[in-house]
């Protein structure tokens, strides 16, 4: 077969340890190109990935160094002089790590999008591939036979009720929550866990709003004086990021919001507050799966599908008439349980197991639906967390 790899917004980190285990893989047996732009605005790739690619002699490297390459991260590019070039190559398969979903969507064979396959709460080793149709679909599940959901509810069983009692012993309550950070007891305490805002994030296009002091304030705003903002940092961004514009934001109106700050373990801060939370804000984060996993109402601002199953808001009115009234919509957990398994057990998978072979990988792209291979994915899960099922 003849793969193509299309990265215009792949960082170094996420080239060298993640994307290059599966084009190694898919190389020993397959005609595999990789299309990239060069080092800019913390994407593409530069020297040091190309000199650990030394070996790689058998790979075609189509470097996309124009002038206007930086526009490739947004699709702002000839999009026309890209769909003929990938066109000419023909391939059967495209992997692409693009925030511009057009220019892929244009592509002869079957296109998928290399995103994390996280889960959380549910722990992963951070290196972990999804490979999906639509980039920020989440929690989506296809209709299960009694016996299939049965299965899945099983094998997953030992993780998620351990998972179940870790929460128990790390939960402090409500009102122990609003005292150690802060926060009013009285009010309507919304989560609002802030996605990455580094200008490295090109899928940030697909945000609401490209500053997440805009977002907050918005939010403060539509959302009422009934309800209160717990804001939790991306950890990136605590890192990386001037939050001084968020800090000015926030505390211009402490009657309505707070920054909480994570006092040891990373994220520590926004698991408590999820837990203990009376409703969470998404856009295109992973927080809607915890949202599920502890039995909070979402509301989640995407172009993006979610799964049916996780009820979640997309109308922030709706949302906090729900709250306000004490009825706001939740999660089955028997039908938060079923995905998780599924997610483990059919979709994630780490590209770095030497395991993971051609064969898989492609299974994979034209197999996305596999029972097949759900043994396997259930297994390197208890190997990877064998504490979970004992």
């Amino acid at each position: 077969m003849r793969i193509l790899f299309y990265l215009p917004v792949v960082t170094p980190w996420w080239f060298d340890n993640i994307v290059i285990h599966p084009i190694r893989a898919l190389a020993r047996e397959h005609e595999v190109h990789v299309m990239v732009p060069p080092l800019w605005s913390g994407t593409g790739i530069g020297p040091d990935q190309l000199a650990n690619c030394a070996d790689l002699d058998h790979v075609a490297w189509h470097i996309l160094d124009g002038e206007d390459h930086p526009l490739l991260r947004t699709g702002e590019a000839d999009r026309a002089e890209i769909v003929d070039l990938v066109r000419a190559i023909a391939p059967d398969i495209s992997f692409c790590r693009s925030a511009d979903l057009d220019t892929p969507a244009a592509f002869p064979g079957v296109v998928k999008h290399l995103m994390e396959g996280g889960a959380s709460p549910f722990p992963v080793a951070g290196y972990e591939l999804h490979l999906k149709d639509s980039p920020f679909a989440t929690a989506e599940i296809p209709e299960l036979s009694a016996s299939q959901r049965d299965w899945i509810d099983a094998a997953i069983a030992p993780a998620w009720d351990a998972l179940r009692r870790d929460a128990e012993r790390q939960a402090i309550g409500r009102a122990a929550m609003c005292e150690r950070y802060g926060l009013p007891s009285d009010k309507i305490i919304v989560a609002v866990p802030l996605e990455y805002e580094h200008r490295e994030n090109f899928f940030r296009i697909h945000s609401s709003h490209q500053r997440n002091a805009d977002l907050v304030a918005e939010l403060a705003e539509t959302l009422g004086d009934e309800i209160f903002l717990a804001v939790s940092n991306h950890p990136l961004n605590v890192l990386h990021v001037d939050n001084r514009a968020l800090e000015r934001t926030i505390a211009a109106m402490p009657d309505r919001a707070r920054l909480i700050a994570d006092e040891g373990e990373r994220g520590s801060a926004t698991r408590l507050i999820n837990m203990h939370c009376d409703g969470i804000f998404v856009e295109n984060g992973k927080t809607l799966t915890s949202g599920a996993f502890y039995g909070k109402s979402v509301v989640r601002r995407s172009t993006f599908a979610s799964g049916e199953w996780t009820r979640v808001y997309s109308c922030l009115d709706r949302f906090a008439a729900g709250l306000q009234d004490g009825n706001a919509d939740i999660a089955d957990p028997a039908d938060a349980k079923t995905w998780f398994g599924y997610h483990i057990a059919n979709n994630a998978f780490d590209p770095r197991d030497p395991e993971v072979s051609a064969d898989e990988l492609i299974a994979r792209t034209l197999t996305p639906f596999d029972p097949g291979r759900w043994e396997l994915g259930m297994a390197r899960y208890r190997a990877f967390k064998p504490e979970l099922f004992q």
